[in-house]
Formats: C-alpha cells, sequence, structure tokens
C-alpha cells in the first residue's frame, strides 16, 4: 500500500507519454522525470541528492517508453484519413485501444521495477509520510 502513491505517480506519467497528455509543448511532456521527482518533493520534502537519484532512475525509463510510444503511434494517416471522411468505426477505435493495452502490458514489470528503486531511495520518515498520504487516498475513497 506505501506504494499507491509513486504508482498513480508513475501511472499518470505513463499514461502522459503513452497518449493521454496532448500537449508536446506541456512541461509535462517535455520533461516528465521533471514534474515526478517535483511532485514527489513537494509531498515527501526529497532531498537533492534524493531528487537527483529518482531523477536518474526515471529519465531513461521515460525516454525508452517514449521511442517505444512513437513506434506504436507511427504511420497514422489512414486512421486520420477515416476520422477526415466520416469513415471511422468502432472496430478502428477499438483496435487502437487493445494496442495501448498490449503496450501498457508490455511495461508493468519496467514499472514495477522503477516504482520499487524510486521507493528504495526514500527514508524512513519518508516512506511514514507516504503511507499517511495513501492511507488519507484510501479513507477517501473508501468513504
Amino acid at each position: 500500500m506505501k506504494k499507491i502513491f509513486v504508482v498513480t505517480i508513475l501511472l499518470v506519467s505513463v499514461l502522459a507519454l503513452s497518449g493521454f497528455g496532448f500537449q508536446e509543448k506541456s512541461e509535462f511532456m517535455k520533461n516528465p522525470a521533471k514534474v515526478v521527482v517535483w511532485l514527489l518533493d513537494f509531498k515527501l520534502d526529497l532531498s537533492d541528492t534524493q531528487k537527483k537519484e529518482v531523477r536518474g532512475i526515471l529519465e531513461p525509463v521515460f525516454a525508452e517508453i517514449r521511442s517505444e510510444h512513437k513506434k506504436l503511434i507511427s504511420n497514422p494517416d489512414e486512421l486520420i484519413a477515416k476520422i477526415r471522411n466520416g469513415k471511422l468505426e468502432k472496430l478502428d477505435i477499438t483496435q487502437k485501444m487493445e494496442k495501448r493495452r498490449e503496450f501498457a502490458a508490455g511495461y508493468q514489470e519496467k514499472a514495477a521495477e522503477t516504482i520499487l528503486k524510486v521507493y528504495q531511495v526514500l527514508t524512513p520518515e519518508q516512506r511514514e509520510t507516504l503511507a499517511t498520504i495513501i492511507k488519507g487516498h484510501i479513507d477517501q475513497i473508501m468513504n
């Protein structure tokens, strides 16, 4: 349960890189590792060393995801043509959704490893704060 906060931040990052964030010029899209570090720092008061470590963990992962995502969305001409000429069908949408699910599923293990590495950077006090934050979120959901 202590990992939920970190999982949430990384999940949001993965969603942004997989096409959920459409504004290419947003800070999140330009440097998601920086944004994740900022969010962790905001909640857990990371030291400069921790910020550097977390960024070092996240940047290569985000770079790999971005590269694979570019492969996933390559050659969109057929889909764009269907959207333009009114020929878009449910099957076109479900096929794209399935490709995204496969893409996300392929990164689950890497995401888990990354989350664990980031978690290990935290001090016991930060982990306690993280647990408190997560408990608060769970309490809100359950009530």
